[in-house]
């Protein structure tokens, strides 16, 4: 094993008077230089004993202080002989500087995780335990110092070779772990984000929507009872979040105590640990004859018998199949499809945010787009002053 001694450095002495403690590495024939942090006068050094006098001042702390540090080189030498890794001497350095970065990366964010609850949502928190599972499928054990571009480069091929990930969930993954790699850096685990060299591909973000007519047929086939009864059940609470503009995670926990009079009252599952806004929606005509509610009635307990979201949405699928519809429609569509028809309709931003429970404009905006039909007729009412000038 190389030899690790403590020393002064006597070639440099600062303003106070003191001079730097080092450890000199023997490695290779090559010496290696380590500051231990610690400085002392140099009449308190004890050059035989390689350690700072006892009579000196805080010489149990320091001589405590350099102990640890020579353990710590030690270590890193047992490490990289028993993997059978060459050890360079700047390698040793580094190590030596950046302890951290032998960490496990999978437990230090597991427990980030579960440090975070509460003051994140539990589908965001849902999300990233997703990405954890991932990233541990992708490559068992990671230490800190493994995460660089390559390891980015391979865990992107995995995501789109092996779990068949489309550009916006690969990254919507790779969002979140740069997010914890910046919360890493805050911590001084890592002094640089492997980010900063790697670029996150964005796919473009097509929501789907049903138009008016597409939805205008599907609740005409279920009110003349053309599906089966499994599409019919389904069916029934996707119409409701199409009236509503709800999420899935909040109509399968409708209840009818929510119903208040001509308003839904509630509290978005998705929020709920985000913000503690309340969301009102009026009732509809169409939403009280879908569920058979009339104003003033008083019943207790769930609105609908839900399926799993998977099922849900795949059963929503061969429900477009069926209609022939050129849409890769899921069961999110019902709430692309609300807020659309009802900028379509209203062309009001500010009322739509308060309807889908955002607590910033920014993201009612994305539903901000109007479709060809749409522009088509706008165009023909800009035109009609000049269109029998010439």
């Amino acid at each position: 094993m190389d030899n690790i001694v403590a020393t002064l450095r006597t070639t440099y002495v600062d303003k106070n008077g003191k001079c730097p403690v080092i450890l000199r590495v023997r490695m290779n024939k090559k010496k290696v230089e380590l500051n231990t942090g610690v400085s002392i006068e140099k009449h308190n050094w004890d050059k035989k004993k390689r350690r700072i006098r006892e009579d000196a001042p805080q010489s149990d702390s320091f001589n405590l202080i350099i102990g640890n540090a020579k353990k710590n080189v030690h270590m890193i030498q047992v490490r990289y002989k028993l993997a059978e890794q060459d050890l360079t001497a700047a390698i040793i350095k580094q190590e030596y500087r950046n302890p951290s970065a032998n960490k496990n990366f999978y437990d230090w964010m597991d427990n980030e995780i579960k440090e975070r609850k509460g003051s994140i949502s539990k589908a965001t928190s849902d999300m990233h335990k997703s990405l954890l599972k991932s990233l541990r499928a992708f490559k068992p054990n990671v230490f800190f110092k493994e995460i660089d571009s390559k390891f980015l480069e391979d865990f992107e091929h995995y995501m789109r070779n092996k779990e068949k990930n489309g550009l916006n969930t690969q990254s919507k993954k790779f969002r979140a772990l740069k997010a914890y790699l910046n919360r890493a850096m805050a911590r001084d685990i890592i002094k640089t984000n492997p980010f900063s060299k790697y670029r996150i591909k964005r796919g473009k973000n097509k929501r789907v929507f049903l138009s008016e007519e597409e939805l205008i047929n599907i609740i005409t086939h279920y009110k003349k009872e053309l599906f089966p009864e499994k599409y019919k059940k389904v069916l029934k609470y996707f119409l409701a979040a199409c009236f509503t503009g709800l999420r899935i995670s909040d109509i399968k926990r409708f209840q009818w105590e929510w119903i208040h009079g001509d308003m839904i009252i509630l509290k978005p599952k998705k929020l709920q640990n985000v913000n503690a806004e309340i969301c009102e929606i009026p009732v509809t005509d169409s939403l009280c004859k879908l569920i058979g509610y009339k104003i003033g009635m008083e019943r207790i307990g769930p609105v609908f018998d839900c399926y799993t979201d998977q099922v849900s949405s795949r059963y929503i699928k061969e429900v477009g199949k069926l209609l022939e519809l050129k849409k890769d429609i899921s069961f999110h569509t019902s709430r692309h499809t609300f807020a659309t028809l009802f900028l379509e309709r209203t062309c009001d931003l500010a009322t739509l945010q308060k309807l889908l429970g955002h607590s910033n404009i920014q993201q009612t905006m994305i539903y901000a787009h109007t479709t060809d039909r749409k522009k088509k007729q706008q165009m023909i009412l800009f035109n009609e002053p000049f269109a029998n000038l010439f």
